[in-house]
């Protein structure tokens, strides 16, 4: 782990914890907790019709599976799946409770157990007080228990429903506003004044993309003899600290700047990129290109890294390792402005 990655470890640990949030989880322990989910998905959406039954904990399995996968859960992308899982189970726990209450296997509404409750309870709002139902000299049964359908009605729209508020009923508009037609004066196009021509777009010739890479190349040329003439003034330098070269304190573009034109040193071999073996830091050192025999006998070999620096990593940088001046002075801010020909003249 380089220095970088450990300034950004402590930066997390002090802004949130890291049992709950942690970006640098190791990729192997988010393989093991998308694996856990994706098979409980599948459990899931494979037994749903044994989950179902009233006899089968397999839901609260499941549930409980996904709490002690949850516990290693460090990414929003991995609590997704949690969620997705969540809401599975959950629809599928409201089936099942559905099925308890209204009955789907012969469990549940018993339908002639609630109509000997209803009859009973129209019979005895029509009951008389201290008299009770007989058969009369037919031997038919007395009709006094008929069922009150009026009483049954009653009772059990009104509480249980509300009247539909009505209105009165209207004939034309409230009021009439009479619409104003506005006018609106029509804008003139924009037209040339007279001897004016048109702006036409400005062709870019090959010329001003030579010159772009003439540029970049000069600023190459300066940056490796001031390397060269730093280390011969002083003897006692061997190597130079990357990050002593190219971090500007005043300013984050010239440093990606500087890290730009360091490239081409490092591709052309007259400098080498290494780690320090006691620090790690990288550091930088002046070289002899190699030629084609040291390269064909594998004597100088090259390889390619890919550096990315943001600005939160720079500061951390310029305050952690107290940097005044880069080796590379401060270049001038161009004063860019747009002429009649682009803003590239």
């Amino acid at each position: 782990m380089n220095s970088t990655q450990v300034l950004h470890q402590q930066y997390l640990k002090q802004a949130g914890d890291l049992s709950k949030y942690d970006p640098d989880q190791p990729a192997e322990e988010r393989r093991k907790v998308r694996r856990g989910y994706r098979d409980l998905q599948r459990r899931l959406d494979d037994n749903k019709s044994e989950f179902l039954r009233a006899d089968n904990n397999g839901l609260l399995e499941i549930i409980q599976s996904s709490d002690q996968l949850y516990q290693n859960v460090k990414q929003t992308s991995d609590a997704t799946l949690d969620s997705r899982l969540l809401v599975s189970a959950t629809d599928l726990a409201l089936k099942k409770v559905s099925n308890f209450v209204v009955g789907s296997s012969g469990v549940g509404l018993d339908v002639d157990e609630f109509v000997g409750k209803c009859i009973s309870y129209m019979k005895n709002a029509n009951a008389v007080p201290g008299r009770r139902g007989g058969r009369n000299e037919d031997g038919d049964d007395d009709d006094d228990d008929a069922m009150d359908w009026a009483a049954f009605g009653r009772a059990m729209s009104f509480k249980g429903n509300k009247r539909a508020p009505t209105k009165d009923f209207l004939l034309g508009p409230l009021s009439v506003q009479k619409k104003i037609r506005v006018v609106k004066a029509r804008k003139m196009g924009l037209g040339r004044k007279k001897g004016e021509k048109a702006a036409q777009p400005t062709d870019v010739n090959a010329s001003d993309i030579v010159d772009n890479e003439k540029e970049t190349m000069r600023m190459v040329k300066q940056i490796y003899d001031l390397l060269k003439r730093t280390m011969e003034a002083d003897d006692s330098i061997e190597f130079f600290s990357l990050f002593d070269v190219v971090v500007n304190p005043s300013s984050f573009g010239q440093t990606i700047e500087n890290l730009f034109y360091l490239s081409f040193l490092v591709k052309e071999g007259k400098l080498a990129a290494f780690d320090d073996e006691e620090t790690g830091l990288p550091m930088l050192a002046l070289t002899e290109v190699a030629t084609a025999e040291q390269v064909a006998s594998g004597e100088a070999v090259r390889r390619q890294t890919i550096m990315s620096m943001t600005m939160w990593e720079w500061k951390q940088i310029v305050e952690t390792f107290d940097i005044k001046q880069s080796i590379i002075p401060t270049r001038e801010k161009e004063n860019v402005t747009i002429g009649a020909n682009g803003w590239y003249n």
